[in-house]
């Protein structure tokens, strides 16, 4: 092994000291480098119970926070959790990263999440094992931080991500077959786009039919028009984005990233759209007034896509398949 040795190396000299010293220090320009992209892109130290990400290079990954606790009026459980993931799978989306906020073991969903992390189609955070507990801690605390962490450790995780809550679901009146939202980013997303904006369509009402029906399927009627074209926070748009390009997050405004370079736009609604299951939260879960009744009209058009999942079981596929694991068929 050389050594080196001032005065007896064979790297010592004129010529050959120069080259020496070049070589060292293009040696410590690398290292140098290589630190940067270490700090760069982060590492996860959170050390989560349970993680299931193993590799890179997926087409459309999701990011969510979620707490499932018995004081919402909404009724989240894990029911809807799993709905939510079934139902991304068979958009086009191929990995997810779950930050569960869970205030305590009561609220922990990592049990109900463990077959998704098992199988490799979910990569799960306990929040409150990443970042500390702080007094007032709320819900943009959680939001904002577990986004944080999302882009410093994956934003090389996929080409694509989308951000939704369990409430909100990417989709297509024109196109309800498996793998939709994956065929809209790949004939939407072009090299000039960085980030698509999916119009909120708010979906409210009292729930009609059999509780133990999903949840796309208990709210079947919504307002007539969206929330809103322009970006912000009011018209509740919800991004889809390059990870890759993000410069960071906007503080208590999860409706956009604020993108290094590319364009921000906003997809038409009769393409591609977030129908946004909140509305009964604006009648605070009480009977449907008439004013209410007036400002909405029937829309049962994701139905199929909730029959297509209960009839072909991607939930037990997914769970116990083989092979490397996807959320849904793609066949495209």
């Amino acid at each position: 092994m050389a050594r080196f040795s001032p005065g007896r190396s064979s790297w010592h000299g004129n010529g050959c000291g120069d080259l020496g010293r070049k070589c060292l220090l293009l040696l410590a320009a690398w290292l140098i480098f290589l630190a940067g992209l270490i700090v760069h892109f982060g590492s996860d130290s959170g050390a989560p119970s349970i993680k299931g990400h193993e590799r890179d290079g997926f087409f459309l990954v999701a990011v969510i926070f979620n707490r499932v606790f018995a004081a919402d009026l909404f009724n989240i459980t894990s029911f809807e959790c799993r709905q939510w993931i079934d139902y991304m799978g068979s958009a086009g989306v191929e990995h997810i990263y779950w930050y569960d906020t869970a205030h305590d073991e009561s609220e922990s969903q990592e049990e109900s999440l463990r077959p998704y992390v098992e199988s490799g189609a979910l990569t799960y955070h306990r929040f409150y094992s990443l970042f500390p507990k702080l007094e007032g801690s709320d819900f943009h605390y959680e939001q904002d931080n577990s986004y944080a962490h999302f882009l410093a450790n994956y934003n090389r995780s996929g080409g694509w991500a989308i951000e939704m809550d369990v409430d909100e679901y990417p989709f297509s009146p024109t196109d309800t077959n498996p793998g939709f939202l994956a065929r809209f980013l790949r004939r939407t997303g072009t090299s000039e786009v960085s980030q698509i904006l999916l119009q909120c369509m708010l979906f409210m009402g009292n729930p009609m039919g059999d509780p133990g029906n999903w949840v796309i399927e208990r709210y079947q009627r919504r307002k007539r028009e969206s929330e809103g074209t322009i970006p912000g926070f009011h018209s509740r748009q919800k991004p889809i984005f390059r990870p890759a390009l993000t410069e960071g997050v906007t503080t208590f405004d999860p409706h956009k990233f604020v993108m290094r370079i590319g364009a921000t736009i906003v997809a038409e609604e009769k393409e591609m759209r977030m129908n946004h299951y909140w509305g009964p939260r604006l009648t605070d879960f009480g009977p449907d007034t008439p004013e209410a009744v007036a400002m909405l009209v029937e829309d049962s058009g994701i139905q199929p896509i909730a029959s297509y999942l209960k009839r072909t079981k991607i939930g037990d596929d997914l769970r116990y398949g083989n092979g490397r694991p996807r959320l849904g068929p793609l066949p495209f």
